[in-house]
């Protein structure tokens, strides 16, 4: 019932609005390129200009602001299509887009700098989202510039000296402290700046510390242990433009140290009667199951631009640099002095660093023939990915097979990968249609690293550690079509590649061999939709901004831990990954968004399906087996009233989520059935723009206003999520 309440609500809202308008199209005086208007304070769709814009979303600094999110997973929920996995734990979230939830499938960068981290159970970006300016999200792997991704892409783009500076300022100072009281959350940040026109310098440097206490679980008193935590991030920015060039070089360095669950989507931790008694209590017991884990995450990236006065030079190079380094020491028992963890979760200390390396060089070139508009965008560019593992497991000492406790866990290997690839999109614009077809051509070389335990390390085992190739071309079109100058239509197809990850290669055991003869994972991507923006609506100067779209997208060959029926297909010994037979996921989704000068709002609607190819265990099973990436249903509301003359803006925020049990069974997911749920949230801002107060915000939030008891679909284990939650800030730019 829920789900075909929300379906129609939402088309009747979207249909109403396009209809509205459709015959005032001819006398709206909005230009094609100025339905990038920002929606404050509300996520709003990417301009409808090019089919590189017009399915994306953006999230502001100023919703960054208001929610004081202490995450980007949590930040992106709200749209549609799109989840947090995980549970309140900081380190432990990732994100789902469009029912991919592993993160080689979702490409996130901040200033260009490529993030990535693949640890099992553990989260995929550790941004602090304070230093940000904007995050943009485009669904789907629709072009030619992209590689893999099947889900899409988030963009981080940091604050610069120009986002900071008050009107008529060439120096400042930014402070800022916020509160929440579930975990009692405290933040602190602090920034400077300056800006010189006339020699077109810029320079920042900021820095933010976060801390938490345990965090309390909805409906209850109980907190979820082990999720305090403390995050010390610091960030700086320059940039330098003369005539037709301009240098900007970013940094930014997070820090924590804390005691986390190895696993750190973990759920509720119990102790048994048994592990009380064995133990002695429970703090004891929890060093079975926890790690002090420091993580360092850094990123450095630079870019020059070239902009001269030509059609055909638009020269862009970026260079970067990011590593996520983790760091896990078990403690001992007090009770069982010779406790030595398994292997399979790090030994008793672990080491695991991923850094990436990467060259970007594009162009892009305008030409005209009569009525043809032309656009050419072409480049090429180079990633290259080292993962350095190292364990030790005390039990082993004294085992040469194991070199003597020293060794990398078979399950969390080290190698090399390096891409290097060459891409073009050809635009052709004739009148009301633009068609966008693309290629891209990628060469992947991956390279393990021999573990130093012979037991991993076996040819007779078929552990190979050596040089696999693989190589593929990726086609994409894309089209955008003008209905009216408010309406435009949109479609793309993609059929890219991805090549097996260092771990899926090599990853080997006792019984298990390399999986050497992987073959690229492919996705057949197609999406169609309406996206639309009208003026003058209901009040004077107000603005509406609409998109709906379905999508479908068919993976073939893909990758996944060979099991029971799968194995037998073959010899012994068996690799430990294969290419299954596939699976698809489809979706429909609708937004829409309202703003005027006192009223705004928000509807955005998501809902999923998705099945394999016969099942994770037997590709020749009779029954298709549900998808367990594939979110339920779910509508986001928002309504909220401003005052301009007082600089005020408060709202409502309302997420309905249905139940989702059309899950496998629990040996291949990682999700359990949930039941629906509903949770509220209210906001206050007060930013006042002149007199003495100018340059103070101010802001008061509720999450979970009634305490609602809940688990999402995608919280690993049956821990609720967080319970109601004060949030407060006060800022000040000096």
């Amino acid at each position: 019932m829920m789900e075909q309440a929300c379906s129609t609500f939402v088309l009747v809202a979207c249909t109403l609005s396009l209809s509205v308008h459709s015959a005032q199209a001819q006398s709206s005086k909005t230009k094609d390129g100025e339905d990038a208007e920002t929606l404050d304070p509300i996520v709003v769709t990417g301009a409808a200009d090019n089919k590189d814009t017009i399915a994306q979303s953006e999230i502001s600094s100023d919703l960054i602001d208001r929610t004081q999110s202490a995450t980007i997973p949590g930040l992106l929920s709200s749209l549609p299509g799109i989840e947090l996995i995980g549970n309140s734990r900081v380190q432990g979230q990732s994100i789902n887009i469009m029912g991919f939830g592993d993160s080689e499938d979702i490409e996130i960068t901040i200033d260009g700098a490529q993030k990535s981290f693949e640890k099992y159970q553990q989260g995929s970006v550790f941004i602090d989202p304070e230093l940000l300016k904007v995050i943009d999200i485009t669904k789907g792997t629709f072009s030619a510039e992209k590689y893999g991704a099947f889900g899409g892409s988030v963009e981080m783009t940091t604050k610069a000296a120009s986002d900071m500076l008050r009107d008529g300022q060439s120096y400042g100072a930014f402070a800022k402290v916020g509160f929440a009281s579930n975990g009692n959350e405290l933040v602190k940040s602090a920034a400077t700046y300056a800006r010189s026109e006339e020699q077109g310098f810029e320079v920042l440097i900021a820095g933010t510390h976060r801390s938490n206490d345990d965090y309390s679980v909805a409906g209850n008193d109980e907190e979820l242990a082990l999720s305090a935590g403390n995050l010390l991030t610091g960030h700086f920015k320059a940039s330098l433009e003369r005539e037709d060039h301009f240098f900007e070089l970013s940094g930014i360095h997070s820090y924590s140290d804390d005691y986390k669950p190895w696993a750190a989507r973990r759920g509720l931790i119990t102790a048994s009667d048994w592990s009380l008694n064995k133990y002695g209590s429970f703090d004891e017991y929890l060093k079975t199951q926890a790690v002090d884990r420091e993580m360092k995450d850094t990123s450095i990236s630079g870019t020059y631009e070239y902009n001269p006065d030509s059609e055909l030079i638009d020269l862009e190079f970026e260079v970067s640099y990011s590593k996520t380094a983790q760091h896990d020491t078990r403690r001992v028992p007090v009770t069982d002095p010779d406790y030595s963890a398994g292997l399979y979760v790090g030994g008793d200390d672990s080491t695991l660093d991923y850094s990436i390396y990467k060259l970007d060089l594009k162009n892009t070139s305008v030409f005209n023939w009569g009525d043809f508009e032309n656009t050419l965008k072409y480049g090429v560019q180079l990633r290259h990915e080292v993962r350095d593992s190292m364990a030790f497991k005390k039990s082993y000492v004294g085992r040469p097979e194991y070199n003597d406790g020293r060794l990398q866990p078979y399950n969390i290997p080290s190698g090399t990968q390096t891409i290097w690839s060459a891409w073009g999109e050809y635009t052709l614009g004739y009148g009301a249609l633009e068609l966008t077809p693309g290629l891209r051509y990628d060469y992947i070389h991956s390279k393990g690293e021999a573990n130093l335990a012979t037991k991993y390390n076996n040819p007779a085992m078929n552990h190979d550690y050596g040089t696999v190739e693989r190589f593929g071309f990726s086609p994409s079109i894309s089209a955008v079509y003008s209905l009216t100058p408010n309406i435009k239509l949109f479609g793309d197809y993609a059929y890219k590649l991805r090549a097996p990850l260092i771990d899926e290669f090599y990853d080997v055991g006792s019984t298990r061999a390399t999986a050497t003869q992987l073959q690229n994972e492919r996705v057949s991507a197609k999406r169609i939709g309406v996206a639309s923006t009208f003026k003058d609506v209901l009040l004077e100067n107000d603005t509406v901004k609409a998109r709906v779209a379905v999508y479908r997208n068919d993976v073939s060959n893909n990758i996944y831990r060979l099991l029971s029926e799968n194995s037998k297909k073959y010899d012994d010994p068996v690799p430990t990954y294969g290419n299954l037979a596939g699976y698809y996921t489809q979706g429909f989704e609708a937004e829409l968004y309202y703003d005027s000068e006192r009223f705004f709002g928000s509807i955005a609607f998501s809902r999923m399906q998705g099945k394999h190819d016969g099942t994770l265990k037997d590709v020749d099973a009779s029954t298709d087996q549900y998808v367990s990436e594939v979110a339920p249903t779910k509508l986001v509301l928002s309504l909220g009233y401003k005052v301009p003359e007082a600089d005020i803006a408060f709202g409502w925020k309302g997420r309905f989520v249905d139940e989702q049990v059309k899950v496998p069974d629990n040996y291949t997911s990682l999700y359990s059935p949930s039941k629906g749920y509903a949770v509220h949230d209210v906001f206050l801002t007060w930013t006042p723009q002149e007199g003495r107060f100018a340059g103070l915000e101010a802001r008061a939030s509720i999450e979970n206003l009634f305490n609602k008891n809940y688990r999402p679909y995608f919280a690993d284990g049956a821990a609720p999520d967080k319970g109601i939650n004060f949030k407060s800030s006060v800022s000040y730019k000096f």
